[in-house]
C-alpha cells in the first residue's frame, strides 16, 4: 500500500518544510556547481533520457555532475567571479546570502554532504500533467520529479539516513516508509493536511517526487517496465542536434507538441483553429545544450519543425546567406548580425490566424486596414512589405559617447517604391519634420527632426538612406552618413580583416542562413563605461542603504580581461532550425537553470503555502 496521497492544503507552521524538500532538490537546483571534479561528461543525453518516461514534457539534466565544476572553472565567467576586485565588491551581498542559505537549511545539515554524495547525470523533469474535472475543485497532479545517481550507493544511503535524523529533529517532519512497486518510498509529510512528497533510493540513483502517479512512473521504468524517452522520435531528433561535436555539461528539453496535446482539450475549437493556422502545431519541441571547450561555452539550440511549415514557421528561410556581403560590415565593429526572414510570409500569417479565429473579426480588421491604406497613399502588403527582401544585416561600433553607433540595413526588392512608401508614411507622422541632407557626391539621406516631441526627443535622430538595394536606418545622422559614404567600396576595410572575426569564421560551415559575431570585451567595456559614472547617483538617491558599496566597483579591466570574441550561425533544414554559438557567457546554461530554481520555489509554495 502506498502512503495517503491527498493533495489538502494548510500553511505550515514553521519554514521546516520548505528547508527538507530543498534539500532533497538542491543537487538540480545547484546544477552541481558545488560538486568535486571527476570523469569527463558523456557525450549525450542517453543516460538522462534512459531513466524518464517517454511523454516527458520538459526537463533540465546535467549529464555529468562531477564534470560540471571542472569545466566551469576553465570559463571567463568563473576567473571574473573569482576576480579580487569583483569578490571585495560583492562581499557583503554573498556573505547576506550565505546566512539566509544557512538559516534556512535543516539544523546540523552539512552541504558538503552533496558534494560528496552525487556525481552522475541528473534532472529536473515535469513528467505528466493530469488535469481534475472542471469545476471538480481538485488540484492536477503536476509530474514534478528530481532524479540524481551518486557515486557510490552506499552514500545515497547514508544521505538519506542524515535527512531521516533532521526530519525526526523537526516537530513538523513526519516520515513514514511506505511501498511502491517493491520499492521502499521515503512519505515526508509536515502536517495533517499537507502534501505528501516522496523520495527513493534504487541502486546509485535518488528520486524526488510531489506526484505518487510521476514517482511510481520512473520507478517502474528503473524495474524495466514501460517506455523511456530515450526511445521517442522527437527526443531522438532534439537530442543529437544539441549533443554533436561537444559534451553537453547542461541541456534543456520541452516538448511543445506534448503540452498543446495535453490543454487541447480546454481549448476551444476558435483558438484551436488559430493555433493551426498559426504554424505553431508546427513546432514539435525545442533542445538548447551547454558544452565548454577551451575555457569558452559552447552552446547549442534547435528547434524541431520539420517540412512542410505552415503560417509564422514559413518565415524561416533556408536559403545560404551571400557572404560576400560581409563587406559592407566595417572592419571595427563590436557586433553584427546577418539573417534570412521572409516579413510577406508573416504578414499572412497574421491575417490567415485572425481569419481562423473568427472571420468576422478577419473582415473587420481588413476594413480598418483598408481605410488606414487609403490615407496613406499605398497599399501595405503590396506596395510597403513585398517590396521587402529577406537579407537582413545589423551592426553595432563604439562612440566617444559611450553608446553605440547602431546600423541596421534592409534588403529591398524594389527600393523606390519602399522609399516612396516610407516618405508618404512619415509625412502623415505629427509633431515631425522629414529633412532631406546630401551625402557625397549624388546621395541624400533623411532624416526625422523630433526638436517639437521634447527636450529627450533630440537625443535620438531617426534617419535612413539608400546604399545600392539596401535601405540603411539609424539612430545617428552622422553615423549613416559615415556608412553610406564608400558603402561597400573594395577599399574600405570590412569585418573580414578583423582578426578576433577571422579567428572565429573558419569555424563556420558553409550554407549558414544566419551569422553573428561579438566582440564582447569591446562591447563591455562600452556599456560599462557608460553605466559605471552614474551607477553612484543612482545609489545615492536609492534612500536606502543598498547591499553593495559602490566604492568598490571594480575596474573595467578587472572584467574585460577574461572576455574573448563570439561568434554564432543558423542553418535551416528540412527538420527545423539550429544554431551554435562560442560565446564567453552562456545563456542557455543560465536561463533555464533559473527556470529549475522558479520551479522548485513555485511549486514548493503552491503545494505547501495555501491557506
Amino acid at each position: 500500500m502506498t502512503a495517503n496521497v491527498g493533495f489538502q492544503s494548510l500553511r505550515p507552521t514553521s519554514m521546516a518544510a520548505y528547508s527538507l524538500v530543498a534539500t532533497m532538490l538542491l543537487p538540480l537546483a545547484i546544477g552541481g556547481t558545488a560538486l568535486c571534479a571527476g570523469s569527463p561528461p558523456s557525450s549525450d543525453l542517453t543516460e538522462v533520457a534512459s531513466v524518464l518516461p517517454a511523454g516527458t514534457l520538459a526537463f533540465v539534466a546535467f549529464p555529468n555532475l562531477s564534470g560540471f565544476e571542472s569545466q566551469f572553472r576553465s570559463t571567463a565567467l568563473y576567473k571574473i567571479f573569482q576576480e579580487t576586485q569583483v569578490q571585495k565588491f560583492l562581499e557583503k551581498p554573498l556573505a547576506a546570502l550565505r546566512a539566509t542559505i544557512k538559516s534556512a537549511a535543516p539544523s546540523g545539515f552539512d552541504d558538503n554532504l552533496i558534494a560528496s554524495t552525487f556525481d552522475g547525470a541528473a534532472a529536473f523533469a515535469l513528467t505528466s500533467v493530469k488535469l481534475p474535472k472542471p469545476g471538480s475543485g481538485e488540484r492536477p497532479d503536476i509530474g514534478l520529479v528530481a532524479i540524481a545517481r551518486a557515486s557510490k550507493s552506499d552514500k545515497l544511503t547514508a544521505f538519506r539516513s542524515v535527512l531521516k535524523q533532521l526530519a525526526q529533529s523537526e516537530a513538523t517532519f513526519k516520515s513514514q516508509q511506505t511501498k511502491m512497486l517493491d520499492v521502499d518510498v521515503d512519505a515526508w509529510t509536515f502536517d495533517e493536511q499537507s502534501p505528501t512528497v516522496f523520495s527513493a533510493q534504487l541502486a546509485d540513483r535518488f528520486y524526488v517526487s510531489i506526484s505518487p502517479s510521476a514517482m511510481a512512473s520512473v520507478l517502474a521504468l528503473a524495474k524495466g517496465k514501460g517506455a523511456a524517452l530515450s526511445t521517442d522520435a522527437t527526443f531522438q531528433k532534439v537530442s543529437v542536434r544539441i549533443s554533436t561535436g561537444d559534451a553537453p555539461i547542461m541541456a534543456t528539453y520541452v516538448s511543445i507538441e506534448g503540452i498543446l496535446a495535453l490543454f487541447q482539450p480546454l481549448i476551444p475549437p476558435s483558438v484551436r483553429s488559430a493555433l493551426e493556422k498559426s504554424g505553431v502545431s508546427g513546432l514539435k519541441a525545442i533542445g538548447l545544450g551547454t558544452a565548454v571547450k577551451d575555457g569558452v561555452f559552447v552552446d547549442s539550440t534547435f528547434f524541431y519543425c520539420p517540412t512542410p511549415r505552415t503560417g509564422i514557421l514559413r518565415c524561416i528561410q533556408s536559403e545560404p546567406l551571400d557572404l560576400s556581403h560581409l563587406a559592407f560590415v566595417p572592419k571595427d565593429l563590436t557586433s553584427f548580425g546577418m539573417r534570412r526572414l521572409n516579413l510577406a510570409s508573416v504578414w499572412d500569417s497574421v491575417w490567415e490566424t485572425i481569419a481562423a479565429y473568427d472571420p468576422t473579426v478577419a473582415d473587420q480588421a481588413k476594413k480598418a486596414i483598408a481605410s488606414l491604406e487609403e490615407q496613406l497613399g499605398f497599399a501595405i502588403r503590396a506596395d510597403f512589405v513585398e517590396s521587402l527582401g529577406t537579407e537582413f544585416i545589423h551592426y553595432s561600433r563604439s562612440a566617444p559617447t559611450g553608446f553605440p553607433e547602431l546600423i541596421f540595413l534592409v534588403e529591398l526588392k524594389n527600393a523606390q517604391k519602399f522609399t516612396d512608401c516610407l516618405q508618404k508614411l512619415t509625412a502623415k507622422l505629427p509633431n515631425v519634420k522629414i529633412k532631406e541632407v546630401p551625402v557625397g557626391e549624388s546621395g541624400k539621406v533623411y532624416y526625422l527632426d523630433l526638436s517639437q516631441l521634447g527636450p529627450m526627443a533630440m537625443f535620438v535622430q531617426p534617419c535612413y538612406g539608400l546604399a545600392g538595394n539596401y535601405l540603411v536606418v539609424s539612430l545617428n545622422l552622422q553615423a549613416l552618413k559615415s556608412t553610406l559614404v564608400g558603402f561597400g567600396a573594395k577599399d574600405r576595410p570590412s569585418v573580414r580583416e578583423n582578426d578576433g572575426f577571422k579567428a572565429l569564421f573558419e569555424t563556420v560551415p558553409k550554407g549558414v542562413s544566419s551569422l553573428s559575431y561579438s566582440d564582447t570585451r569591446k562591447s563591455f567595456e562600452s556599456l560599462y563605461n557608460s553605466i559605471r559614472g552614474i551607477l553612484p547617483m543612482v545609489a545615492a538617491s536609492a534612500g536606502h542603504e543598498l547591499p553593495f558599496d559602490m566604492a568598490l566597483l571594480p575596474t573595467t579591466e578587472s572584467i574585460s580581461k577574461y572576455l574573448t570574441p563570439g561568434m554564432g550561425y543558423g542553418i535551416v533544414d528540412a527538420d527545423g532550425f539550429a544554431s551554435r554559438s562560442r560565446t564567453a557567457i552562456s545563456t542557455n546554461l543560465f536561463v533555464p537553470q533559473a527556470f529549475v530554481v522558479a520551479g522548485i520555489t513555485g511549486v514548493m509554495f503552491s503545494h505547501f503555502d495555501r491557506r
